[in-house]
């Protein structure tokens, strides 16, 4: 394939030589030359020294080579190129056009800034088969993946992977490009010891603690035996009481230090006997009146276990038993697990406008829904984008995700972001730009 580059006053050119006759009223070249597709390179065909040259408008567009391949690329780089690159594939089917005859090589595929998109070049008569041409792009940037995003990594070779294998399709590479990445075990441990540390409560500051009281009686018996234990010693010490021996002084100064020490002990210990037995009532009425009726002054037993028999006979009429995981003896002592609530294998989201807009059936574990032909769900509206949002089902629940669309997805009124995942429940109103829908199971 003959590749060269003209420049005139307004316009760049890249052009293909073709290497075969041409036949100008084919419907691959009236498609080509009489529809602007978004994610081709205008082209236009001009007569040369008898052959015909297919010239491709440029402009400032770069090239991927130039853009992309110059530095490490990350996840949202190939995640980009290869949206871009599936983008229009699904043009060319929505054309009937040949997908073969698509060139996918970094130095003939644009990228245009101010559209934000990759634009490619089609060139009839190329006839490569795409899923080789998928793989030897891959083979390209594999290379240049930046081995320390574990994302990117992951998405380029798994969709290589899926290059290579014999019963390829091109809905595989989409369903694996718009799947969740799955985070590693440690990156989950990481998150759960992250919520478990901010769910902790934090510590309230300390009361102050409440001033001891003073023991007034054991200074006042301390204070009356020093006085009298002064005045023995001073009566003694003038000629008085001479039949009181020093060692009998002693005895006694000990035995009042002694009774002085005793009973300062047995002060503190009914000091903490008391605090612990008020802590623990106070404990205990609050525990009797959290389970208190109003109107009562004690627990009636009786009336707990009539209350609980009447509540668990509502509960089995609306789960039947079988359902139940645990049929053990009624205990107030014993909280039976809830039941296991299975959702059935199909979900709806049933249309506000049933007259414009049929009930869509949620029938697999994805279901991605926009205004293109390939999509599983259509929705032909001129505000839904071609690939607008995706449903999935995950362990018994449903999720779904905006695919970047231009005019939004809606649960509740709220506006869903493009980089995070959103649970529905049954009841939930969902709105794919203006197209109103209810969440049924």
């Amino acid at each position: 394939m003959q590749v060269n580059y003209q420049k005139d006053i307004n316009h760049n050119y890249m052009t293909i030589q073709a290497e075969k006759e041409i036949d100008m009223d084919s419907y691959p070249i009236r498609m080509l030359l009489g529809n602007e597709i978004a994610s081709l390179v205008p082209c236009r065909i001009q007569a040369v020294d008898g052959g015909r040259v297919f010239c491709y408008e440029i402009g400032s567009r770069e090239t991927v080579e130039s853009c992309f391949l110059k530095k490490k690329l990350g996840k949202e780089a190939i995640r980009f190129l290869m949206q871009g690159m599936i983008q229009a594939i699904q043009d060319m089917q929505a054309f009937l056009l040949d997908v073969n005859q698509l060139v996918i090589r970094p130095d003939l595929l644009y990228f245009d800034r101010e559209k934000n998109g990759l634009q490619f070049c089609y060139f009839p008569g190329y006839d490569h088969q795409i899923q080789d041409q998928i793989r030897s792009f891959l083979e390209t940037i594999l290379p240049l993946i930046d081995h320390g995003d574990s994302g990117a990594v992951s998405m380029g070779y798994g969709m290589y992977q899926k290059t290579i294998e014999k019963s390829f399709q091109l809905e595989q590479l989409k369903e694996y490009l718009y799947k969740e990445d799955e985070p590693a075990v440690e990156q989950i441990t990481k998150e759960v010891k992250v919520e478990l540390t901010e769910e902790e409560p934090q510590m309230q500051p300390e009361e102050p603690a409440e001033k001891e009281k003073v023991p007034w009686d054991t200074l006042i018996f301390s204070c009356i035996w020093t006085v009298v234990l002064l005045g023995i010693c001073c009566l003694r010490f003038l000629g008085y009481l001479d039949f009181l021996t020093v060692p009998m002084i002693l005895g006694i100064f000990i035995f009042v230090m002694s009774a002085v020490c005793i009973n300062a002990f047995l002060w503190k210990r009914q000091q903490k006997k008391g605090n612990g037995c008020g802590k623990v009532w106070a404990e205990s009425s609050a525990l009797q009146a959290s389970i208190q009726w109003p109107g009562k002054n004690e627990v009636d037993t009786k009336q707990v276990q009539k209350i609980y028999h009447e509540e668990q006979q509502k509960q089995e009429t609306i789960f039947p038993e079988e359902t139940l995981a645990d049929s053990r003896p009624l205990s107030l002592d014993d909280t039976q697990p809830l039941p296991v609530i299975k959702l059935p294998a199909n979900a709806w989201l049933i249309s506000k406008e049933a007259e414009k807009r049929p009930d869509i059936e949620l029938t697999g574990d994805l279901t991605v829904i926009g205004k293109a032909e390939e999509v599983d769900v259509q929705i032909l509206l001129p505000t839904v984008s071609r690939v607008h949002a995706k449903v999935w089902r995950d362990d018994e629940q449903y999720y779904i995700r905006d695919l970047d669309s231009r005019n939004g997805t809606f649960v509740n009124g709220i506006q869903i972001s493009g980089k995070n995942n959103c649970r529905i429940l049954p009841g939930d109103e969902v709105c794919f730009a203006d197209a109103g829908y209810t969440f049924r199971v």
